[in-house]
């Protein structure tokens, strides 16, 4: 009954892990310490361990080690083929050691330094598209006993859950590494492209080679055209060229319609909202507005910068 019950349990932890693994757990480390904590509790054993190649050195790292001495072996590293874990990684092979004191394969510095006496052990490799990329342990059978081969399939599936939840968060950093790469470079991308102006015609040029000399000046730009004669571009053309071309670009975009003027509209570029008041001035004398028109447009102007900037909004559209 107690080995029926024990199965049961083992089952239960499968589709436990394999339901966490599945959902959108981003912490593998915790993950895996909870495989390694079913895998002594469920096979009985006193400690266990996950260690990781380290593709740059080769060599052995212990990525999770339980135990009375599981904080006191993770500084220690193993040679590829160093130890019966390092044996394992290398050769790929599982093996299940009842007796490690005649064994030759067993590195027992270790367990010398930090006064941990490993008696028997299964050690089985982790898999990644026919690539080992580390080893599980589970050290020293509870009461005594042996080890067998119920407890190493056990084991070699619960390898294989770690296997796969280390793949997934390797590509999962893998791919959140590229799109911030991807997002870097076309950032960058955008800005040293978004205020180039490709022209032919050297009225243009002339026009942009004013527009980066006035750019140097302090005082408020008006540009002045039609709807699609780019009035934007332009406009960015010269905050580019400005000392302020580290701070946000402000655009203050008026559009004023009488009859005679249809198609009148400005852009204002300067940082400072409370020139709309002297710029709505100079649009109204030009386009001709009588003086009660005038002090129409030039109140209601007013008073929309004023609401904007309680606001803290940087443009009136």
């Amino acid at each position: 009954m107690g080995d029926v019950s024990n199965e049961v349990r083992r089952f239960e932890t499968l589709i436990e892990i394999n339901a966490l693994i599945n959902s959108q757990y981003r912490d593998v480390t915790v993950l895996l310490s909870r495989i390694m904590e079913s895998a002594e509790r469920l096979i009985g054993s006193d400690a266990s361990s996950l260690l990781l190649v380290d593709t740059g050195t080769n060599q052995l790292y212990f990525e999770i080690a339980l135990g009375a001495k599981g904080d006191d072996v993770k500084k220690y590293t193993l040679e590829m083929g160093e130890g019966i874990a390092g044996w394992v990684a290398q050769n790929g092979r599982s093996l299940v050691v009842n007796d490690t004191e005649n064994d030759p394969r067993h590195f027992s510095l270790i367990g010398e330094d930090i006064g941990y006496k490993t008696r028997n052990l299964i050690a089985v490799p982790l898999r990644a598209k026919d690539e080992v990329i580390g080893v599980l342990e589970v050290i020293n059978k509870s009461d005594k006993n042996s080890f067998d081969d119920e407890d190493l399939r056990f084991l070699e599936v619960l390898a294989d859950q770690a296997s796969i939840a280390i793949q997934n968060a390797r590509e999962y950093h893998q791919i959140t590494r590229e799109l911030d790469t991807l997002k870097s470079s076309t950032d960058v991308g955008l800005s040293s492209t978004s205020n180039e102006i490709i022209w032919k015609s050297p009225v243009t040029g002339s026009v942009l080679d004013q527009a980066d000399k006035i750019a140097l000046a302090e005082s408020p730009v008006l540009i002045l055209g039609e709807s699609g004669t780019g009035k934007e571009l332009l406009a960015e053309r010269l905050h580019s060229a400005s000392h302020r071309n580290g701070r946000p670009l402000v655009k203050v975009m008026l559009l004023i319609t009488i009859p005679a003027h249809p198609n009148h509209r400005g852009i204002l570029i300067d940082p400072r909202i409370s020139y709309l008041v002297l710029l709505a001035s100079l649009i109204l004398s030009t386009v001709g507005l009588g003086s009660r028109y005038q002090r129409q447009y030039r109140s209601s102007l007013q008073s929309r910068a004023q609401l904007h900037h309680k606001n803290g909004k940087k443009s009136l559209l």
